[in-house]
């Protein structure tokens, strides 16, 4: 069931979301996950590679760093990208 709210996010992700990144915090049991869910479902794959983060209050700023530099490598100069595989 839509709600306003869930509009909201499905049409930030829409229109800024492939512009910039998005960070949604809230409530929970607002829809958050399953409206980002069904926005990336839509993306490409082979343009774009997704890499889920579970967050709680105990996560870090260092813990997401880490996983996210586990799951990427140094291409060329300063570009990163997806590890193969």
């Amino acid at each position: 069931v839509q709600t306003k709210a869930t509009a909201i996010l499905q049409n930030m992700l829409q229109q800024v979301g492939p512009l910039r990144p998005l960070m949604f915090a809230g409530e929970s049991g607002t829809r958050k996950t399953s409206t980002i869910e069904s926005f990336v479902a839509t993306l490409r794959q082979e343009a774009f590679s997704r890499l889920d983060i579970k967050m709680s209050c105990r996560t870090s700023s260092l813990d997401v760093q880490r996983n996210i530099e586990a799951n990427i490598e140094k291409v060329t100069g300063n570009i990163y990208g997806a590890r193969n595989g």
